[in-house]
């Protein structure tokens, strides 16, 4: 079967042209010339000058990655608009292992320990309404928190560190963390269960216990979703409003 990639081309039509800008350094705070930064959904690619400067050119809402020679690949979402990412490569060298003794050990625990900073953002779904409620978790670890009703969220974290976020009907996203200070907004994609896909909760497949989804089924579950959106927006409106009311009466 020759697939003619028409539900992406589709879906791009409502998205918009944004420029990403930043600087690219190591973990020392040195920048980084030569480091390719590139989109796999487009192919956009650029790299950075003796500086450590870049400026891409791209769809909203892509992923973009960061990738030199002996150091660690990272990942950024991007938002639907244009935006400065400062970007911290971490060395392969820095993460590797190296004994020699009790004192050496120690001194590498301490200096892990004074890189963790907050990481903050949002969580949107793929109409750029926010996520109230959106699991954000480092994986590997029991560190998590979600967003508030605007779909924010601040964890500790530390270079290197793996965030997943997750919201029921959504996919699951996994990006890394890269920069000290950062801030990371991301968008999450309608689960492919709308459109008959199995989905695993709580280690049951979802087919397991569900009915057959008929295309009936499906329109039901579609204009679900719809409401949902409606419901939501309305829900930010409502907040906008009493906002502004309040400010009026101060």
């Amino acid at each position: 079967m020759i697939s003619l990639g028409i539900g992406r081309f589709s879906n791009s039509l409502n998205r918009i042209q944004i420029v990403t800008t930043g600087t690219i350094k190591d973990e020392n705070g040195n920048p980084l010339k030569n480091v390719a930064v590139f989109s796999n959904e487009t192919g956009a690619k650029e790299w950075t000058n003796k500086n450590g400067e870049y400026r891409i050119v791209t769809l909203d809402r892509e992923q973009l990655t960061f990738q030199k020679e002996s150091f660690i690949e990272q990942h950024i979402q991007l938002s639907n608009k244009s935006e400065r990412h400062d970007i911290y490569l971490i060395s392969e060298s820095s993460l590797s292992t190296s004994v020699l003794g009790n004192f050496t050990v120690q001194k590498k625990e301490e200096k892990s320990q004074s890189v963790s900073f907050y990481t903050k953002g949002a969580v949107f779904d793929d109409t750029a309404l926010p996520l109230p409620g959106a699991n954000v978790i480092i994986k590997g670890t029991s560190k998590r928190t979600q967003t508030d009703f605007d779909g924010n969220y601040t964890i500790e974290t530390k270079p290197g560190d793996v965030l997943v976020f997750s919201y029921v009907g959504f996919e699951t996203k996994e990006i890394t963390v890269s920069n000290v200070s950062t801030t990371i907004n991301i968008n999450l994609d309608p689960d492919g269960e709308i459109l008959g896909e199995v989905v695993i909760a709580g280690g049951i497949s979802w087919e397991d216990y569900q009915p057959q989804k008929d295309d009936a089924w499906k329109e039901k579950a579609k204009q679900a979703y719809k409401n949902t959106l409606k419901f939501r927006k309305l829900k930010i409106a409502e907040k906008r409003e009493k906002r502004k009311a309040k400010r009026n009466n101060e």
